[in-house]
């Protein structure tokens, strides 16, 4: 009996121990978790994930995805995290963050605090906060979807995937985009593209950066077995809000060409000028639009100009879901004679971010 009463005491420290230190994680835990509070008194206690688009995206416990919230509309953030930030005039910065209301500290009522320095900014101009992941895959954001096309080649509804991924730091900014389609029928021809295209971006300057671009395009209808483009330049932000963005760049680049074998042309290589510019329409928590054109004068082969644009219509939808509608064109003055100087298409399709 008493070997018995011994046990049971042992077992009875083990419990207490047990609740004491799960009370005292608890506890830390809560501690270390952000604190959002809104302008009409909402106090939200959670994880804040990203600030992308003018919506700050805060996961709670007791709801399964982020809820989506209006940056505008915050009044203070309290957050132990260290999170990568993006401000109005192209500042990129790293570091803990928080905000109080706008009455006590008009126009610096948001701080990034990396050590001994601390940075103050308004908080409409804050354009982005993303996490500080703890390795290079779970700092990679990109988007995925699938649908239909339209092709100008044989008038035929196709099948396009398109693929993208980024990673970004506080200096550079790295992308890669995948594109394919195809659209046939029997007794008929086909039609396919695909395309491999990436950028590397080097911040410079406020709203300034230096851009390394690549592109590797298939493309049937313009009897292209492979154009590799291979250049870059300086890009500058014209505007940049959390309702809108604009940025041209100028630059060079270097082309080389192999044709089909049915369009009886020697391979060409070509030194271009670029020219080009992206526009970003954002509105909280709807849709978006994003659109590029760039434009190619020839150097070597003077006369000759290719051009490629894209515009795409995002509407979003619940859990991380899109549905989109884009158009897109590729130019060439200059094609092969078997070819057309156009290939342009419409698609649309569903497909999901991460």
């Amino acid at each position: 009996m008493p070997r018995l009463h011994c046990a049971e005491s042992n077992i009875g420290r083990f419990t207490i121990c047990f609740l004491l230190a799960w009370a005292t994680v608890s506890a830390h835990a809560i501690k270390n978790r952000d604190l959002v509070i809104m302008k009409n008194g909402d106090r939200l206690t959670g994880e804040i994930s990203k600030l992308d688009n003018g919506i700050l995206y805060f996961g709670v416990d007791y709801v399964s995805s982020s809820i989506q919230l209006d940056w505008l509309q915050v009044e203070s953030v309290k957050s132990p995290a260290v999170f990568q930030v993006v401000l109005k005039d192209g500042s990129h910065l790293a570091g803990t963050i928080g905000k109080v209301p706008s009455k006590k500290a008009p126009g610096k009522d948001f701080e990034i605090r990396a050590g001994s320095s601390t940075v103050s900014a308004a908080g409409p101009d804050v354009v982005g906060i993303e996490t500080r992941k703890r390795n290079f895959w779970r700092q990679l954001t990109g988007s995925m979807d699938f649908g239909s096309d339209f092709t100008s080649g044989n008038s035929q509804v196709s099948l396009a995937t398109n693929a993208s991924a980024s990673y970004s730091t506080t200096r550079w900014r790295g992308g890669v985009n995948l594109t394919s389609s195809f659209s046939g029928q029997t007794n008929s021809s086909t039609t396919n593209l695909q395309e491999v295209s990436g950028t590397l971006e080097r911040f410079m300057g406020k709203n300034s950066s230096v851009v390394a671009l690549s592109d590797f395009l298939h493309s049937s209808q313009q009897d292209l077995q492979l154009r590799s483009t291979l250049g870059g330049g300086y890009g500058q932000y014209v505007f940049r809000t959390n309702q809108n963005t604009g940025l041209w760049i100028l630059g060079a680049v270097y082309t080389h060409e192999q044709f089909e074998a049915t369009a009886a042309q020697p391979p060409s290589q070509n030194i271009e000028a670029l020219l080009g510019a992206k526009y970003q329409l954002l509105r909280f928590s709807r849709y978006n639009l994003q659109s590029y054109l760039f434009l190619f004068p020839g150097l070597s082969d003077a006369g000759r100009i290719r051009a490629t644009t894209k515009t795409t219509f995002y509407v979003k939808l619940p859990s991380n879901f899109y549905t989109n509608l884009s158009f897109w064109d590729n130019y060439d003055s200059r094609p092969p004679s078997t070819a057309k100087k156009n290939e342009l298409g419409i698609s649309s399709g569903v497909g999901w971010t991460f």
